[in-house]
């Protein structure tokens, strides 16, 4: 859990940011790992024709913020750890019908320590992709990122950017 009255405050803000747009749970365990909260979006489209009796296609999509906050130095071996932990329970926050078309899952580290150079190389170039029955059930997707906010730092692998902008806006808010 997060100790520094620093640390509470940046996390207690970016779960906010979360809040509107999210299903947020604070202090979860997932597997064996505490995490500071856990976040999640579902998005669910559908197309008619004239009628809401006549679906033509209907899709969900959803986004899984795991969010952990570590108060020792990042290092490679404790960010393997963490998408070890991922891997092994995001399918129980897969929906297991049909419709269900991608998961966005972050793995989200939240420090104010220093971060090794290799766990840095290890978050930018892991992105896992699994496919659920072939494809016929939607796929997910797994990022790593280290969010330093002492330094003001978002790492990522570089097709997640676009999932850290609240991050990255809290840290931005944070400078001025």
């Amino acid at each position: 859990m997060c100790s520094d009255i620093h640390e509470q405050n940046f996390v207690f803000d970016l779960m906010n940011k979360y809040v509107p747009y999210f299903d947020v749970d604070k202090h979860v365990l997932l597997g064996e790992m505490p995490l500071a909260f856990v976040a999640t979006h579902k998005r669910r489209d559908e197309k008619y024709m004239m009628t809401r009796k006549i679906k033509v296609w209907e899709v969900e999509n959803q986004q899984v913020i795991f969010a952990a906050c570590s108060e020792e130095e990042v290092t490679k071996c404790l960010v393997q750890q963490f998408l070890q932990i991922v891997e092994k329970h995001f399918k129980s926050y897969i929906p297991s019908y049909s419709e269900h078309m991608s998961t966005i899952f972050i793995a989200m580290i939240l420090t104010n320590q220093p971060v090794h150079e290799n766990a840095i190389k290890e978050v930018k170039k892991y992105r896992k992709i699994k496919f659920m029955k072939f494809g016929c059930h939607g796929w997910a997707e797994i990022y790593a990122t280290i969010v330093d906010y002492q330094r003001q730092q978002v790492m990522i692998h570089p097709k997640g950017k676009q999932f850290v902008q609240p991050v990255k806006k809290i840290l931005q808010e944070g400078r001025r």
